[in-house]
């Protein structure tokens, strides 16, 4: 066995781990980071809006306006600006901010966890104990070090990076949601297209259900690609890359040991109503390096720590986020393209400050209750009736995760997709 005595153990080399290693190594704090991998390749396609990425040099592809269709007649254009992340760029610019700072790796999976006196032992299926005053959980959903309620609600994905015969859509603009049907009576439950043009023919295509319970299946999302790729007329030439993603969006908050404090996924600080949670989680790291104290033991550390992932403000914001997920939960397809139609009604301030996870929960209710004077009246009725009677009933259990997912029915034909190929982001 081999021990190593450090500052602060982070478990995980995600974009949030890495970020945290790197905001606490330039603050003066012994670092190691933990993972078996680290400078592995990050599995998932990320886009966010440019003003809320913290690292503009890992922007890549950039969109000046995102559009949202809630029926073939139906469109609506934001004027503000979005970008697809370089993984490999940001990936290599925490780990070189963390070697410059003296920051280690070890290359093993997390074992478990154990207090001992003065801080945390991080047991290694390598064998190797990492002695800490504090140890961070940024291992994402699956949260080796901490518990936490099961969700019931998820957001679940199917993409490809893709060369299009006949694709002529404008470069300059995201698709962001394209609620139009996939095909005529193929709609429930209701998911949407995600669509970003990255030069010429190539583009990467989403097919996303924004939260369902039980979740969809990955063969009906893919069948409804299919479905819309048929009906532009495209044709598929070549795929670069697939994507699947599910994401838990109400899952508990976390159940820490003594001395470990869980970040980003772990820490469920996915937003509950749209799965955004990358430049949320970024922000927390820095949030987080700044709240320790350099000379607190390993109790204020903890304190600190949490205070910083899950400040009162911030749960309080995430108890309205719920209240809007549950509402969503409860709308077919025509509402759900009614509801958003009325959400991006509310103004720029007021979409702005629901996409925020981080924003004041007053500027959040004040959002929720001008969607009441702009949303048609069964909206209204949605807004005041359907989170508070699941909560009051007590519909809010997890006795949904042994329900399968939904699936769709076979669709005949291809559009020339291929069952696997391993995302490489750019």
């Amino acid at each position: 066995m081999t021990t190593i005595d450090t500052d602060i153990a982070v478990a995980g080399a995600g974009p949030v781990g890495l970020a945290a290693a790197a905001a606490l190594a330039e603050r003066g704090w012994r670092v190691l980071v933990v993972d078996p991998a680290h400078d592995g390749a990050w599995a998932n396609n990320f886009g966010v809006w440019e003003d809320r990425l913290p690292h503009p040099e890992a922007a890549g592809r950039r969109w000046s306006r995102a559009r949202l269709w809630y029926g073939e007649q139906r469109a609506q254009v934001l004027d503000r600006p979005y970008v697809r992340v370089r993984n490999g760029v940001l990936q290599g610019l925490l780990n070189e901010r963390i070697k410059a700072a003296n920051g280690r790796f070890i290359d093993a999976h997390v074992s478990r966890s154990e207090a001992r006196p003065g801080g945390v032992s991080l047991h290694t299926n390598k064998g190797t104990v990492a002695r800490a005053r504090l140890v961070i959980d940024a291992t994402g959903h699956s949260a080796c070090l901490v518990e936490r309620a099961p969700a019931r609600a998820w957001q679940v994905a199917y993409g490809i990076d893709a060369d299009l015969e006949g694709y002529e859509e404008d470069p300059d603009i995201l698709g962001l949601m394209d609620w139009r049907p996939a095909m005529p009576g193929d709609e429930e439950p209701p998911s949407f297209l995600y669509e970003m043009p990255l030069g010429g023919r190539r583009v990467f295509l989403e097919e996303t259900s924004l939260a369902s319970d039980p979740p969809l299946s990955m063969p009906l999302l893919r069948a409804r690609l299919e479905q819309r790729i048929r009906r532009r007329g495209w044709r598929v030439r070549s795929v670069h890359a697939v994507e699947r993603c599910r994401i838990p969006l109400d899952a508990g908050l976390p159940t820490e040991p003594d001395g470990v404090v869980a970040i980003g996924g772990a820490a469920a600080q996915v937003h509950p109503a749209t799965g955004y949670q990358l430049t949320r989680g970024l922000d927390t790291a820095q949030r987080l390096a700044e709240a320790l104290p350099l000379d607190g033991d390993s109790a204020t550390l903890t304190r600190a720590g949490r205070g910083a992932v899950w400040s009162m403000g911030a749960r309080a914001n995430r108890l309205l986020h719920l209240y809007g997920l549950d509402v969503v939960l409860g709308l077919d397809a025509e509402a759900t393209r009614s509801f958003f139609q009325s959400f991006f009604s509310t103004g720029e301030a007021g979409w702005r400050t629901m996409l925020d996870a981080d924003a004041s929960p007053l500027s959040t209710a004040v959002t929720m209750l001008k969607m009441l004077t702009v949303a048609p009246s069964p909206i209204r009725r949605s807004l005041f009736s359907a989170s508070a009677a699941r909560r009051a009933v007590g519909l809010r259990s997890h006795s949904h995760l042994s329900e399968s997912p939904v699936s769709g029915s076979p669709v005949s034909g291809s559009a020339g997709l291929p069952e696997e190929i391993p995302w490489r982001s750019p």
